[in-house]
């Protein structure tokens, strides 16, 4: 599997986080920007910025993502069988979500837009949230 122009091996939490977007296509950057996130106004940096994070954090390849994918998808935690690596999948979806918290409340603050955003439930709204963008 490709990771931002990256070959890597791919572990069993690799392929449980992927099959949450079983059958979708892994788009190349520009062509995901161009037919699904241009028309939200967010820009092109920003928008890759952002990618580079989720793929680092939730190791699932950008082009598979779309404006309307719930953030549960790559909050909810990869069932396992075994209990430690129960821990370590819980440990991993638990500290992707605070660093992901940590950045946009950084980015929200500086922005000035700390009190507008009240929630941010899909891929899109924290695209526009991460662009410095209001909620629509």
């Amino acid at each position: 599997m490709r990771f931002g122009g990256t070959q890597v091996s791919l572990s069993n939490y690799d392929i449980a986080m992927q099959n949450r977007f079983r059958g979708r296509e892994n788009l190349e950057r520009k062509h995901l920007f161009d037919s699904h996130f241009s028309s939200l106004g967010v820009g092109a940096a920003d928008l890759n910025e952002l990618l580079d994070i989720l793929e680092i954090e939730f190791r699932v390849p950008a082009g598979m993502l779309r404006p309307e994918d719930s953030l549960d998808l790559l909050f909810e935690v990869v069932p396992a069988q075994n209990i430690l690596r129960s821990i370590e999948y819980r440990t991993r979806a638990g500290d992707g979500k605070s660093e992901l918290n940590h950045l946009l409340y950084k980015r929200l603050e500086q922005r000035g837009l700390l009190t507008q955003w009240v929630a941010i439930e899909t891929i899109g709204d924290l695209a526009l949230a991460w662009s410095g963008l209001p909620p629509h």
